[in-house]
């Protein structure tokens, strides 16, 4: 048994990036033009005001600052222009923030002690859906592009062949869209199905040795490894995906 300590299969708001990052304010009595410069510096829509590290009295917003200028309203000092700040402690699931996130913009977090540690915004959440989904968007392309070159090619005794000898083998396969990845790997490895394939430009072992890596990567990301793929990992599915769509685009020409 190991001693290690199980990790939380929570995805919970304090696991992003940016809600340990800490947090740039600005306090209430501060100068409006001194929030403003802050803002455009660092390009933020949005400006904590905050007296310490756990006292937040507010946001400034971009919005918040047109409502006053719109009515004509005072704006010197920071405290004119607060809107009512979000904020959710660290181990909230990241669910309960998308809705807020979504309504304004951002989230301040918090941890258990109530010590503001970050921020989360409408941009940070979208980069961490696009950094989730795009394995599995690669992946699903690659695989089509590979069930697309076997199935003209693949007869009804190699497709029976290949399963019983995978694992989980014995299962009853009729076309080329019954066999999982890896079956589709085994397929290609061979000599005489790559021959049929009509590719005497493209050097089979290198194009096998880059599906066998993108093989563990489906297997990872499948079974919702809580590891990002690393930046190889990332640049190897989208230059496959890529090849194979070259390869499509001849073929159809």
């Amino acid at each position: 048994m190991s001693d290690a300590p199980a990790q939380d299969p929570t995805f919970r708001i304090g696991r992003l990036p940016t809600a340990a990052k800490g947090v740039i304010s600005i306090t209430p009595d501060a100068q409006m033009s001194e929030a403003i410069t802050i803002m455009l510096e660092n390009d933020f829509s949005q400006l904590p005001v905050m007296i310490g590290e756990r006292t937040v009295k507010g946001v400034v917003t971009w919005k918040s600052i047109a409502r006053q200028v719109a009515f004509g309203k005072d704006y010197e000092l920071v405290r004119h222009c607060m809107d009512r700040s979000h904020e959710i402690f660290e181990d909230r699931h990241l669910f309960d923030a998308i809705g807020i996130i979504v309504d304004v913009g951002y989230v301040l977090v918090k941890d258990l002690p109530g010590k503001i540690t970050g921020i989360v915004t409408a941009s940070d959440l979208s980069r961490q859906f696009h950094q989730m989904t795009e394995p599995f968007l690669l992946l699903s392309e690659i695989e089509r592009h590979v069930r697309k070159l076997l199935q003209a090619v693949v007869t009804n005794d190699e497709l029976r062949e290949v399963t019983s000898s995978s694992p989980g083998g014995g299962r009853e396969v009729r076309r080329v869209d019954d066999l999982n990845f890896g079956d589709l790997v085994r397929l290609i490895e061979r000599p005489q199905i790559w021959d049929r394939l009509s590719l005497p430009h493209v050097h089979r072992q290198t194009v096998t040795q880059s599906l066998n890596k993108i093989n563990q990567i489906r297997n990872d990301v499948m079974h919702f490894n809580p590891d990002p793929l690393d930046e190889s990992q990332t640049v190897l599915l989208e230059r496959f995906s890529r090849f194979l769509q070259q390869l499509d685009d001849a073929r159809n020409q």
